[in-house]
This record gives C-alpha cells, structure tokens and sequence, in this order.
C-alpha cells in the first residue's frame, strides 16, 4: 500500500478540522512551513485553561528521546488530548529510543517533530518510523514558485497586486518565505484596507528603490546598459543593499547568465516554452531573449571566466585589497569591454 503524501495545505485542513494524528513529522529545508504548522497546534488544539496540564514544549538540545516518550505516554488531565511540541529536534540524540513508542504511539497524545534545516534518514528503522507518521517534507521553493507564493499570501489576506509588484519582491528578497511574509505584513499594515497594491506600494513599504534594484540592474544588463549598471551598483553601495557584497550579487548575476545561456538552447521554441525551460515567469522572457541576443555563447564563455575571477577576489585570492565596491565596478566594467 502506499504511503499517503501529506503536504502542508492537507495537515493544516485536517488540523482546522480537528481530525488529530497520534505523531507529527515536519522536516526539510524550508522553516516557514513547519513554523506556521507548529504554531498552530501550539494554539489551537487545546484551549488556554487545558495547556497548562497537557502542554509541553521540549527542545532538541536539551532534551533526550527517552524523556519524551516517558512524556508522550502520559495521560491528559481533564482534557481529550496531551500535546507535546519538540522545536529544534535536528538537535536530537539517539533517536532509536524513540522507536518503541512510534511503533504503538497514544492516541490522546499529540506528539510534534520539528527536524527544522534537515532531512530524516529513511534508510534507518527510526527513520522509516518517523516517515510512516503523518511527515511533511518542507522544501524551499524555486525562484519561479516564489511569485505565485506571494500572490497567494496576499490573497489569503484579500489583496491582490500587480505583476511587476510580485516579480519585485521575489527578485530583492530571494527564497526565504519567513523574511518575505514579515515584509509583506509590513506592507499589509501601511495600506490597511486596500484591496490591490501597486508597483508604488510595494517599493515604499519594503524599502525597495523602483529604479535602483536588482530587477533593474538585471533589466539594464540585458541591454547591455552598462553606465545605469553602475549607477545603481552606487546606489547599493551607498545605501549598504545587500546587492553591493559581491558574495549576494555574484550568486545572482551566475544565475542570470546561467538562464541566458540556456535561452540560446531553445531556438525556435514559443516563449511560454522558453520560460518553463530557463525557469522564469512568462513575464520576464522578453528581457531574456533581448539578453540572449546580446550576450551570445562566445561573450558568456568570457562572463562566466569573469564572474569566477571575481568570485576569487571576493574572496581574498589575488584580489589585493580593494574593497567590495571596486570589485565590483572592476567587474561591471570587464563585462562592458567583452564583444
């Protein structure tokens, strides 16, 4: 028989509905997940005069697995369920003395793992013992999942927003939907009662400059633009963006290249194609392929050798001293000189 897959939406729809599983599972990359799952049967399964009997809440480093068995084999006191939360569990030693007990776990004992930056090892037997439990992996997603991500947490909330708005967030921010939900509930308490965010919106409340952002500085390389390209590598170095430290901006710029580079594998194909392809939004292949033409395979041979160079300087290797901006410029201005 096969095991079920549960996902987050699923254990959070059965968890409003108060159908309880014996034993949680929340593991993977991704915090935000097992966060917002963790906190919800922290506060919500049992009500604030039963927690203090049938709550508790132990911590991976502090805590041994023989402990929280002889825990989850209590008995509630005056209510149907006992709730046990462990946090930080990837902390967690000699986990196989948990296994007697997710062999034959209580019904009235709702017991939580939380494995948060880590996966569990489905080769071992404790292994494929936590996974037979109601388990959810948290994967991080792609950089192409993100805006769809964005524009369903603001949905969730009654807003909607503009395309360019989303691809804005997604693009400054990256992938880590914790940082992304504090900044879009800043955005959500400046504009209290607004039912649709601008591009406006977006940039005022997150702090983003509309004209001086990665998505810009992206946009002017694409045209080979290369004097707006410094100008907002000033901006960045001089409002300390985290785009001026070579160590964030060179990931960004190999990923962008990477992605041109791959357009040019795509001859011939329609631009939905391209974008499912190179991982992008529909909204940004225009930009690519504009791109593509400009940066032909012979001039990436050479961006990507320059990236790598810089990378190396970044990093202290035959780089001198020269700080992060002069590093930076240095490599901007190589780039311009490739034909």
């Amino acid at each position: 028989m096969a095991k079920t897959s549960h996902t987050y939406q699923s254990i959070l729809r059965d968890l409003k509905a108060k159908n309880y599983a014996p034993v949680y599972v929340f593991y993977g990359e991704e915090t935000y997940f097992i966060d917002k799952l963790a906190h919800f049967i922290e506060h919500n399964v049992l009500n604030e005069g039963e927690r203090g009997f049938n709550q508790t809440i132990f911590y991976g480093k502090d805590v041994d697995c023989k402990t929280i068995a002889a825990a989850a084999r209590r008995f509630p006191m005056m209510a149907a369920y006992q709730v046990i939360l462990v946090k930080e569990a990837q902390n967690l030693k000699q986990l196989e003395d948990l296994m007697s007990y997710l062999e034959r776990p209580l019904d009235s004992t709702i017991l939580v793992f939380c494995f948060k930056g880590k996966n569990i090892d489905k080769r071992t037997k404790v292994g494929k013992l936590l996974d037979a439990q109601v388990a959810m992996e948290s994967k991080r997603l792609y950089e192409n999942q993100v805006p769809t991500w964005i524009e369903g947490y603001l949905g969730e909330k009654g807003l909607s927003c503009e395309q360019k708005g989303l691809l804005l967030i997604a693009e400054s921010l990256g992938t880590d939907l914790s940082r992304i939900a504090n900044e879009l509930d800043k955005v959500l308490l400046n504009h209290e009662g607004k039912k649709s965010l601008s591009l406006q919106d977006i940039t005022d409340s997150i702090g983003i400059n509309r004209d001086f952002n990665v998505f810009e500085l992206q946009s002017a390389m694409a045209r080979r633009d290369f004097q707006k390209c410094i100008l907002i590598l000033n901006y960045f170095n001089a409002s300390k963006n985290p785009f001026g430290k070579p160590v964030v901006l060179l990931g960004s710029l190999f990923s962008w290249f990477s992605k041109i580079l791959l357009v040019h594998t795509q001859a011939g194909k329609d631009e939905r194609s391209i974008a499912s392809a190179i991982g992008v939004n529909p909204f940004f292949v225009k930009e690519y392929l504009v791109a593509a033409r400009n940066f032909p395979p012979r001039i990436l041979e050479q961006i990507f050798g320059l990236l790598l160079e810089t990378d190396m300087k970044a990093k202290g290797i035959g780089g001198g001293s020269a700080d992060d901006e002069a590093i930076l410029k240095e490599l901007f201005l190589k780039m311009m000189r490739t034909a």
